[in-house]
């Protein structure tokens, strides 16, 4: 039986405090175009756009050390060069982070 978190139209994701993605739902290629095999063991950085990398690890820093992180919308690149805002939510339990991430590209443009 497949997990809850397959049948979501948000991204889940698990991330190691490493950065690097540890495993993925599928809504991340029904949204992104990635495949989950494309994306574990990657870092969600090598995604995102151009321009926000030094801010997603700002965040990620400061995430660290509060523990958890709400509505912080980053614009993440399609496998089609196209780019895709998401607003993404999540906690740190020990070495993992939970996260969750909404596509509010329509909302934005």
């Amino acid at each position: 039986m497949a997990p809850a978190w397959e049948f979501s139209d948000d991204l889940f994701a698990i991330v190691g405090k490493d950065g690097l993605l540890r495993a993925v739902n599928s809504a991340w290629e029904r949204t992104l175009g990635w495949a989950a095999d494309e994306l574990v063991g990657r870092s969600p950085i090598e995604f995102s756009h151009a321009e926000d990398p030094s801010e997603l690890l700002q965040v990620r820093r400061s995430a660290y050390l509060e523990g958890r992180v709400e509505d912080l919308e980053m614009r993440y690149r399609h496998r089609d060069g196209s780019d895709r805002w998401l607003r993404w939510s999540g906690y740190c339990d020990q070495d993992l982070w939970y996260v969750v991430g909404k596509d509010v590209t329509p909302a934005r443009e």
